[in-house]
């Protein structure tokens, strides 16, 4: 096994990179997960509590009383899917021209490798950001997570119910001709708060989605029509790949529309998939309340002592000194609460690419 020494001018660096936060597309996570919880332990769990709708008793003056019982709640215990990365340096590099840097530019090897190791861990960082939002966006979308890679293949499932999941088709969806979408999304909003007692307060839809919405007669008769008291259509381009699209005053209450632009590439098929999918309405509730979370196992490394942490950085030198690795380390699970605060619309028959 090759020996290594540890460079710890290097890994402070990247410490301090921890500090200074990436512009990421991470729409999903900011909007719909509101907590992080750590966990000393190579597995993470959470309880999700059964709500009801009961309500109280009367009873006679002489009665003893009626007994309650304390609500369910079901544990979930998961193993996190394990992300360990890393980037390789030589020597060599050190004389080739760094990315963005001018090529004229006088600067000396350390300068330039400086550069290079800063570029490297905002590479792997971007990569583990993005798989996060990944995860959330798969859980959101299908309520669950496919945990795959080199040596795990597992399935954390949220157990969503077909109650979640809605599909328009023939006439009926939104590029059909009897299909109504203000209808259609008040009375998606009004079930969801029956089910769960959250009425949802953001509504992203996929790019396909908004331009058959924004260019259907019925909507824009309901847009002119109502402009100045039923709908604040206040189209905004936000950062990161969001969209304001509006806030429409449904008969139930009012809800914001988002666009989210934001695509990985697919680690199996290598193709650029969307964040969301096509021909898809999202509807959830944002708020702290919503108990949806971010839960981290312990870091596998005795340098970060066994904690837990969502990200841990490190860099070391082969011991015979041709080598210097950039690494980045994190267990990462999401967990849906309460899986029955979405609901997720398929409202195309013919989804589609801009």
């Amino acid at each position: 096994m090759e020996g290594y020494v540890e460079n710890i001018n290097i890994r402070k660096m990247m410490i301090d990179g921890v500090q200074n936060e990436l512009p990421q597309h991470d729409f999903l996570e900011k909007t719909f997960i509101s907590g992080k919880k750590m966990h000393e332990t190579t597995h993470v769990e959470w309880d999700k509590k059964v709500d009801d709708r009961a309500i109280a008793k009367f009873v006679s003056r002489d009665s003893d009383g009626i007994l309650v019982q304390q609500g369910k709640f079901d544990t979930y215990v998961t193993q996190p899917a394990y992300i360990f990365e890393k980037m390789m340096l030589t020597p060599e590099m050190a004389s080739d021209r760094a990315f963005s840097v001018n090529q004229y530019q006088q600067m000396s090897n350390d300068q330039r490798i400086a550069i290079m190791v800063a570029e490297m861990w905002k590479t792997l960082r971007k990569r583990a950001a993005r798989k996060r939002e990944q995860m959330v966006a798969e859980a959101i979308y299908t309520g669950k997570v496919q945990a795959v890679g080199v040596g795990v293949n597992g399935v954390v499932d949220f157990n969503y119910t077909a109650d979640n999941f809605i599909t328009l088709s023939g006439t009926g969806a939104w590029d059909g001709t009897d299909s109504d979408p203000f209808k259609d999304l008040d009375k998606w909003c009004l079930a969801r708060q029956k089910k769960c007692g959250k009425y949802p307060n953001k509504i992203i839809v996929s790019h396909d989605v908004a331009h058959v919405f924004l260019d259907h007669p019925k909507v824009v008769e309901y847009m002119e029509r109502n402009r100045q008291d039923v709908v604040d259509l206040e189209p905004e381009l936000l950062s990161n790949g969001v969209s304001r699209v509006g806030k429409f005053r449904l008969y139930t209450g009012t809800v914001t529309i988002y666009i989210y632009n934001e695509w990985y590439d697919h680690p199996d098929t290598g193709v650029l998939t969307p964040m969301v999918p096509n021909g898809t309405v999202l509807l959830g509730y944002s708020g702290n309340d919503a108990q949806n979370e971010l839960h981290y196992g312990f870091i596998n490394n005795f340098k970060a002592n066994l904690r837990a942490m969502p990200e841990f950085p490190n860099a070391w030198i082969s011991e015979d000194g041709r080598k210097q690795f950039i690494t980045l380390e994190s267990a990462s699970m999401v967990a849906l609460r309460r899986p029955e605060l979405f609901t997720i619309a398929h409202v195309l028959n013919n989804p589609f690419d801009v």
